[in-house]
């Protein structure tokens, strides 16, 4: 059991690198199966990582100040107070 505890634990840092490189650049310099392969399981695992992240509840940053311009064109009297 200790053997194989030893070969597994030599053997791991060298998969988890090759796999990086796989993951992240094989398909600049591999042949086209596995070029594809590398792009896809990228793709993949960048879908899978932004799905964990919450999505965004973006404004548009002009939307006050087109509400400020829309009050200001009402009643020129009573402009809109300044954030």
């Amino acid at each position: 059991m200790g053997k194989l505890f030893k070969l597994v634990r030599k053997l791991a840092i060298p998969a988890a690198i090759a796999g990086f490189v796989f993951v992240g650049f094989g398909d600049k310099f591999l042949p086209k199966p596995w070029s594809a392969y590398s792009k896809n399981t990228r793709e993949q695992i960048n879908q899978k990582l932004m799905g964990l992240a919450p999505e965004p509840d973006l404004k548009r940053p002009s939307e006050g100040r087109e509400k400020q311009v829309e009050q200001l064109m009402k009643d020129p009297a009573n402009p809109p107070k300044q954030p």
